[in-house]
């Protein structure tokens, strides 16, 4: 039977990766969501779509414009900020790759962004449809292809050969998966919530948003890593343990070396013998 795989995994080893080069990533980030941050300075009030539009994030934060725009405005906005947050998370993939991996090369990118970038537009497009019906669908898209774009870059695949490879992988992982995109749609939508209501300019609320952004790209490809060993029969990656803590009022243990063995019995010294006195 195939080990399940546990969110905290995904979210620990993504902490991680973000900690060991976070300049660099927030950098590229900031850089692939230039257009929304852009918008969201010359017009805060517009979303991708053209309508009245909150802060919008990857997932969660298009649905404002649910009640205040039109239904196409909607899931046009929320296309966009998946297509963006596809195309983030295979310029990191690369990124990642290119640090840990010396055979990389720096037109690595280039080579696998035109097919990176159609796997993100499917993404993007399905992902709108399911949300469109009632939210949930878009949802279990997003898990289904979760790893697409991770898989695509380090595997060269095509963009039919990613879908699949993440088809393949996420299946009978996909509630973690599932339960990792709500949380992110959760946060990103209160922090969104929170910026509007405390009257912050549009700006922090889209900063706000690629973070979570960022967060999302490096899950998905902890994912891929974690989802790739247990497809190949290999064990999971060991998760730091931490030290024992001593119980209260205990003592340190003695090393052996240092414990001097004992007479068992202490006999009085008997006094000059016989032939002390004889001497």
């Amino acid at each position: 039977m195939a080990r399940k795989i546990e969110s905290g995994t995904f979210l620990s080893r993504a902490i991680e990766m973000l900690g060991d080069d976070f300049p660099v990533i927030l950098g590229l980030s900031l850089l692939v969501w230039s257009p929304r941050l852009v918008l969201a300075v010359v017009a805060p009030g517009l979303g991708f779509g053209g309508g009245a539009a909150g802060p919008e994030g990857p997932v969660g934060g298009a649905a404002a414009d649910v009640g205040t725009g039109t239904f196409f405005g909607f899931l046009l906005t929320l296309a966009a900020a998946v297509l963006l947050t596809q195309i983030q998370t295979a310029v990191l993939t690369w990124r990642i790759v290119l640090r840990e991996e010396s055979e990389a090369g720096g037109g690595r990118l280039w080579s696998v962004l035109p097919a990176a970038f159609g796997t993100a537009v499917v993404v993007a497009v399905l992902t709108a449809f399911g949300f469109g019906f009632f939210l949930i669908p878009g949802w279990v898209v997003m898990s289904a292809f979760f790893v697409a774009l991770p898989a695509q870059v380090l595997q060269r695949l095509s963009v039919s050969e990613a879908l699949r490879t993440s088809v393949r992988l996420t299946d009978g992982h996909k509630l973690p998966l599932f339960i990792l995109v709500l949380m992110l749609t959760v946060v990103e939508r209160l922090l969104g919530i929170g910026i509007q209501w405390a009257g912050l300019p549009a700006l922090l609320a889209t900063l706000g948003a690629v973070l979570v952004a960022t967060l999302q790209a490096l899950l998905a490809i902890a994912a891929y890593q974690e989802l790739s060993r247990l497809a190949a029969g290999e064990p999971a990656r060991p998760e730091p343990q931490p030290p024992p803590r001593k119980p209260r009022g205990a003592k340190a243990a003695v090393p052996p070396s240092a414990v001097v063995a004992k007479p068992e019995h202490d006999e009085p010294s008997a006094g000059p013998t016989t032939e002390d006195e004889e001497r």
